[in-house]
């Protein structure tokens, strides 16, 4: 007697199991399968991986975060959507590195397949007052700068002006970062903040 196939929900489950591997290789592989099968039934598979992000095991929430950087073309405006909505989950979180992986790398690639969603999603988290949520958001806007850099400037011209000691710090950080990847606006943001880089 033949053997069914594995469904997307078996391989999940062993995926799941190996997100967890100490060996970066195996988990680098889990990544692109699970972006595989993101983009052959995104709703199944973004769903199953739900509880990835809200589990303990820092190593296979890592992985769920990474794998949100599906290509462009297999997703839409509601998709993207739905991924920035689970890459948000670790803005302000407890987990420094995956806070940061988020802020820097997997919301400025997803802002950027769809470049309308900028402006909506840093007018609603500009809005938050959480000091370390604002932190994290001036390190995406730094990520920002080079295809969206009045949006982002802007922006972090706004949470500049706020006092509190871990805010300022954490823009500073993202000017930093700003300049680091972005040498070309080096001058100009120094001109814009003195004395903060």
């Amino acid at each position: 007697m033949a053997m069914a196939p594995p469904t997307g929900a078996d391989r999940l489950e062993t995926l799941k199991i190996e997100a967890s591997s100490p060996d970066p290789q195996v988990r680098a592989q889990v990544i692109a399968q699970v972006r595989t099968l993101l983009q052959e039934d995104f709703d199944v598979t973004f769903d199953a991986t739900q509880n990835w992000v809200l589990d303990r095991d820092e190593l296979r929430r890592e992985v769920a975060l990474r794998a949100l950087t599906v290509r462009g073309e297999d997703v839409d405006d509601v998709r993207t959507r739905r991924l920035i909505g689970r890459a948000e989950l670790f803005i302000g979180g407890s987990s420094r590195p995956l806070a940061r992986l988020a802020c820097r790398e997997i919301i400025p690639y997803l802002l950027g397949l769809h470049p309308r969603l900028v402006a909506e999603w840093v007018r609603d988290w500009l809005s938050n007052s959480d000091e370390q949520v604002r932190c994290d958001v001036a390190l995406v806007l730094a990520a920002l700068a080079g295809r969206f850099p009045t949006e982002a400037v802007d922006s972090l011209a706004s949470i500049a002006v706020d006092p509190r000691p871990n805010v300022r710090a954490g823009f500073t950080t993202a000017l930093r970062d700003l300049i680091a990847r972005h040498p070309a606006m080096a001058e100009y943001v120094r001109a814009r903040f003195p004395g903060r880089t």
